[in-house]
């Protein structure tokens, strides 16, 4: 348990809310559970969390020179203990993957090392498998690249394939399962060009069945996945000049069966360059955040839209709230409402902020928040089932860290 001399849970900046009749409506958000997951020796580079289809979640983190990834309940029990993925660790289990236009034998000089993720997403698949995406910059004589690993059970080894390049600047990689493949996006990072890869791979075999690189106006960045119904909808930015200053492009499309883009739309065009945007799939439908300074006044917020099932966005953008901190929003859908969480400032420091919304983006109480008296939470996976949401959020210590599980229930009064 986390100490409360530590920890502290705020209701919210405004979780006391004024009803039309002029009382104070308490907020409707309650931490249930909070746990230690890890102690790490540096403030964590990235986290991601997802289901695992035969029970359970798959948390990974990187942090240092390491990445690791461990299964757990939903009480934030551990299933197994925490494991570090090494990047060759069965070699027999490792295919020739397509590599900058070559084909070549996995890191033969690079056995027993661990990532250094800029970034990791994650999903589950069937069989209860997890697939893990992993983004390393080039440094320290590692090529970095774009890379799939299909984690099993505990005693089978971790399968590992490189799916392609990722250059100084990369900042970001998204990772779905659709049908029998998984298909992964990446911001490629190339100082000369700013692009963003595509990749599908079969998870039994590790093969990689397809490969592109999405044509982009500008600079691209920030992809992200969703997949539903056999339908896999892709997001990301194109940052380019424009009358006055640069803009960014939150763009969406239908990806086909052989990555092709169809039916590309423009969500928005934002002033804030980072934008980031999180797809999650609302039932039928999909539903998209994004951040933005529409009001000019240099502090970031989030926006949310919906995307109807042929990639047409639907409505107007609803701000949600501040979102200026390390990361950006991510959004999971709760059925009936869509959850998101990011990171914030408050008062010279960083926290978690939570929030929930309809799907025209009305939101249903304050923000719940979640901070430390002397850390900062940089990063947070969220996953949301009705009105329970498990949170996994990563604190810088001063140079250590710790990797945070939380579990909150959100009931209207």
């Amino acid at each position: 348990m986390i100490g409360a001399a530590r920890m502290l849970i705020c209701i919210a900046m405004v979780s006391a809310t004024v009803s039309c009749g002029g009382e104070r409506e308490q907020q409707a958000c309650r931490m249930e559970k909070e746990a230690v997951l890890a102690l790490i020796e540096d403030a964590p580079n990235t986290l991601t969390m997802s289901r695992i289809s035969s029970g359970g979640l798959a948390v990974a983190w990187s942090s240092g020179w390491k990445t690791w990834f461990v299964k757990i309940d939903e009480d934030g029990g551990r299933m197994g203990e925490a494991r570090m993925l090494e990047r060759c660790s069965v070699p027999s289990r490792m295919p020739d993957a397509v590599e900058d236009g070559g084909v070549k034998t996995f890191w033969p000089a690079a056995e027993g090392t661990s990532f250094r993720a800029e970034h990791l997403d994650s999903c589950g698949f069937k069989g209860g498998g997890v697939a893990l995406g992993i983004l390393e910059r080039p440094s320290g004589g590692r090529a970095g690249g774009a890379h799939v690993a299909v984690i099993r059970g505990d005693d089978e080894p971790v399968g590992i394939v490189r799916v392609g390049a990722a250059g100084v600047f990369a900042s970001s990689i998204s990772l779905v399962a659709s049908g029998k493949k998984l298909v992964v996006a990446w911001h490629e990072g190339d100082p000369e060009s700013s692009r963003i890869g595509l990749a599908s791979v079969d998870p039994e075999t590790l093969a990689v069945t397809g490969m592109k690189s999405l044509s982009v106006s500008g600079a691209g960045a920030g992809p992200s996945l969703a997949a539903n119904g056999g339908k896999v909808l892709i997001s990301w930015i194109e940052i380019v000049r424009g009358e006055k200053e640069a803009v960014a492009r939150v763009r969406v499309a239908l990806l086909g069966d052989g990555l092709e883009i169809d039916n590309l739309n423009t969500v928005a065009e934002c002033r804030f360059l980072d934008c980031t945007p999180s797809l999650t799939v609302v039932g039928e439908r999909f539903g998209i955040s994004y951040r933005d300074d529409a009001d000019d006044d240099g502090k970031p917020e989030f926006y949310f839209r919906m995307i109807d099932s042929a990639g047409n966005p639907t409505d107007s953008p609803a701000r949600i709230s501040r979102a200026d901190g390390f990361q950006g929003p991510l959004i999971t859908y709760g059925d009936p409402l869509v959850f998101s969480a990011a990171i914030r400032s408050f008062q010279r420091s960083f926290l978690v902020g939570l929030n929930r919304f309809d799907l025209k983006g009305v939101k249903k109480g304050g923000e719940f928040q979640i901070y430390a008296d002397k850390s900062d939470f940089i990063r947070v996976a969220i996953d949301a089932r009705g009105s329970r949401v498990i949170l996994v959020y990563g604190e810088d210590r001063q140079g250590a860290g710790r990797i945070l599980f939380g579990k909150v229930n959100c009931r209207d009064r």
